[in-house]
């Protein structure tokens, strides 16, 4: 019987199997020829205030979460 191209006999074969069949979608680009971003930030800015993370406040937070909306295996409510 004739062998497929994707037929892999062991992990080596499969991930140059992969490599192959992903690689057919990169774009090859010249290295250090990058368009230049237009600037996004401007030079006013506020301050972030200080903030505290504790124990304390995350178990607080965590114990009002509303588990009964979860959905996702995995994390259905006890």
């Amino acid at each position: 019987m004739a062998r497929h191209k994707w037929d892999c006999e062991d992990d080596r074969d499969k991930a140059m199997a992969l490599q192959e069949f992903f690689s057919s979608v990169y774009t090859r680009e010249p290295d250090n020829d990058f368009d230049k971003l237009p600037r996004r930030v401007n030079n006013q800015f506020q301050e972030m205030s200080d903030f505290n993370i504790c124990q304390e406040k995350i178990e607080e937070k965590l114990q009002q979460l509303n588990t009964a909306k979860v959905t996702r295996p995995g994390l259905s409510s006890p």
